[in-house]
């Protein structure tokens, strides 16, 4: 009876400088992203995190479609 209850994994998330660097980019430009909705972000009063995993999947998929084009 092992049944799936629904349990999320919950991975770390990091500043956007963190994600500036892990992709060679500003730090500006990653909050720029950020506020306009092209990659996810969780807001914890004036902070902003970022989960790497999800930025990922957001940066690889804006280029998919930037191929299609």
């Amino acid at each position: 009876m092992n049944q799936d209850i629904g349990v999320t994994t919950l991975r770390p998330r990091v500043s956007a400088k963190r994600i500036a660097e892990m992709y060679d980019m500003s730090e500006a430009a990653i909050q720029r992203y950020a506020r306009l909705g092209q990659i996810p972000c969780v807001r914890i009063g004036k902070l902003v995190r970022f989960d790497p995993v999800e930025v990922e999947a957001a940066l690889v998929g804006q280029a998919d479609a930037a191929e299609v084009m």
